[in-house]
This record gives C-alpha cells, structure tokens and sequence, in this order.
C-alpha cells in the first residue's frame, strides 16, 4: 500500500484567533506540520483529501497508532501522517495497529517491541477495540464472553516477555 501522500509530521499548538472564537471554549486542538499546514484547514476538511485509508505512525518508530478511513478520524499529534492508496473494512484496518509501515516498499510487518512498547500498544487497542465492547456488554448488546476474548485477543497480538 504505497502512499498517496506523506502528510508529514503534525504538532500541537495555539493559533491568534479572535476573541469571539467558539473554538477554544469547545476544546479544540489545532495542529500543523512542519511547512505551517493546519491540519483541520489542509487536511481534515478538505474536500480534495482522498477518501483513502490514513495511517498515524511514531515518526521514530514508524509503528502505526492510528488508523482510519478519513484523516479527521485520527489523533494526528507528534505522529507522521501517510493516506494510502487503498481502502478496507474497520476490521482489516485495525489489524495494521502496532505494525511498521515502510513508506518505500508500501509494506506493513510486525515489530521488535520492548515490553514498555507493547504495552503502550496493548493500552491502544484496549481503548480502541475493548473500551467499546465493555461499555456494549454493559448494555446487554455484546457478552462478557466477547469482551473476555477480545481482551485476549489483544494480549495474544502484543505479548510481553512475562506472559
């Protein structure tokens, strides 16, 4: 899955906006990249953005944290943003969480982590996969059983050296 665009890295911070700006009471983070993009203005809402999947990766470790159909469905900070030339089920896409994406070859493959680095992936996918099933068992429309292996399912993608 070769990129369509690398979006470059994007940061945090506090634009000059006029006082009557709802913006900051709604808690709105502004972000940008090197070459002064704002994110929501160049990317998120930009109607020529392609409706492609977007992969967030650890620009250090080019691990990918986020990923999702639509740029403004991801957290963009301190993370290198690719769009890439393909489209896939949630399903699918969450399986590339935690994988190493070289932006040359379009390739995904499975990382040498530390624990201290699984478990931060482990604490993502416990947020983005099994927060939502508890919450759904909860209300009587998931089991205790799927949340259990969810749960499992998550451990087993990312183990530690002391499981």
């Amino acid at each position: 899955m070769k990129p369509i665009a690398d979006l470059g890295v994007w940061e945090v911070y506090k634009p000059d906006l006029p006082a009557d700006d709802p913006r900051p009471a709604l808690r709105v983070a502004f972000f940008r990249n090197a070459e002064g993009d704002d994110w929501y203005e160049a990317v998120a809402h930009n109607p020529n953005t392609p409706q492609s999947l977007t992969v967030a990766c650890n620009p250090q470790t080019m691990v990918v944290e986020f990923v999702g159909e639509q740029p403004d469905m991801i957290d963009p900070n301190k993370r290198r943003v690719f769009i890439l030339d393909a489209q896939m089920s949630n399903e699918d896409a969450r399986q590339l969480l935690g994988k190493v994406y070289d932006p040359r070859t379009g390739t995904f493959s499975d990382p040498v982590l530390t624990d201290e680095e699984q478990r931060r992936l482990r604490q993502i996918a416990y947020q983005a996969e099994a927060d939502p099933l508890f919450f759904e068992w909860q209300r009587g429309e998931a089991t205790e059983e799927q949340y259990r292996a969810k749960l499992a399912e998550i451990r087993a993608r990312y183990p530690l050296s002391t499981d």
